[in-house]
């Protein structure tokens, strides 16, 4: 009786170990998957070798001029891409620049604003929103249409962008915070608080 007592609770009590290792190494149920390598997807450049291909927008008093992966970026928005019949969203963890130097990172994912239909005919029509990791209370709006990559973030250090560095480059960015200029038209303008002026 007590032998049997003795290998019923050694059973259990390997079961319980068991399941509780189970338990620990289980990913946790969390929308943020991995991180970014920021230094691989932007890189600082002199903008005095960039080439101007088209219009160019005035330049703010104060901007950074990068470079970007632009298939990498592409590859990770393509990751948070939700699916018609799909129910939860899917995230990554990107870092963006800011123009007074350093990265911030957001958790994003796709925001449609568009019909699946649509969507699914004119895949560059999509759009991203995300929520700041470095700043909780930082929100981006970002697309990466056939003019290039545009970016709209409202941070505890101001409303930033970032746009092509000039129409039809799609390699290069400006990257501004919207009060260093009065002249340049803000991507994702119908988005901002129409109470926020500069």
């Amino acid at each position: 009786m007590r032998k049997t007592l003795f290998c019923a609770v050694s059973l259990l009590l390997i079961f319980f170990i068991l399941f509780s290792c189970n338990k620990r190494i289980k990913p946790l149920n969390n929308p943020v998957q991995k991180t970014v390598n920021e230094d691989i997807m932007w890189k600082d450049v002199d903008p005095a070798g960039i080439k101007i291909i088209g219009k160019q927008i005035p330049l703010p008093s104060k901007f950074r001029t990068l470079q970007l992966n632009t298939v990498m970026l592409k590859k990770v928005l393509a990751n948070t891409v939700i699916r018609q019949n799909e129910k939860e969203k899917k995230y990554e963890i990107i870092g963006f620049p800011f123009p007074d130097g350093g990265i911030s990172k957001f958790s994003i994912t796709e925001m449609p604003v568009m019909d699946w239909s649509l969507l699914e005919k004119y895949p560059q029509l999509r759009t991203y929103g995300g929520k700041g990791i470095d700043d909780p209370t930082a929100t981006a709006k970002i697309d990466f249409m056939d003019t290039g990559f545009h970016g709209y973030f409202f941070t505890t250090r101001g409303s930033m962008i970032i746009q092509p560095f000039s129409e039809g480059d799609t390699l290069h960015y400006l990257c501004y915070f919207k009060q260093n200029t009065t002249e340049v038209k803000q991507p994702f303008e119908h988005m901002a608080d129409s109470t926020d002026k500069h």
